[in-house]
């Protein structure tokens, strides 16, 4: 992979991370103020965090071949911070998809489990979006500090 390309890469995952950390942050506020978004909102939240998952999961072999060595080589903290990240990141995507799974199995719920079911999706959605917060936050710090 040249190094452009590489770039590129980089420049798309992070593009599209930050739009699925809005997508989720935005699908937990209404759920925060209790009503739970809508079905298309909640499926685009977590087709987003994927997509994001999915091109970070495409960077790991150059990170691990070629940028992990720097990042820890000039601050072993920023380099376990980053490597922390994905693990944030992991948790985000996964919660977002069992939030959106729910979300849509409620259009379909009986009346005695949907109280439930609600409140699950609404759990699931708040911890996605900060958990993606907090994935976002640590992938701006190492990049601020690593211009790579």
């Amino acid at each position: 992979m040249t190094a452009a390309t590489l770039h590129a890469m980089e420049l798309f995952h992070g593009a599209v991370a930050l739009v699925a950390t809005s997508a989720v942050a935005w699908a937990a506020l209404g759920a925060v103020r209790g009503r739970l978004p809508g079905t298309r909102l909640a499926c685009l939240a977590a087709t987003l965090a994927a997509v994001a998952g999915a091109s970070g999961m495409a960077l790991e072999g150059a990170y691990r071949s070629r940028i992990r060595v720097q990042v820890f080589a000039r601050s072993p903290g920023l380099g376990w911070l980053f490597e922390r990240k994905q693990h944030l990141a992991f948790g985000a995507i996964v919660l977002a998809l069992g939030a959106a799974s729910v979300v849509f199995a409620l259009r379909t719920a009986d009346a005695s489990t949907s109280p439930h079911l609600s409140r699950a999706a609404r759990r699931a959605l708040v911890a996605s979006a900060l958990l993606a917060a907090a994935s976002s936050i640590a992938s701006i710090l190492v990049a601020q500090q690593h211009r790579l």
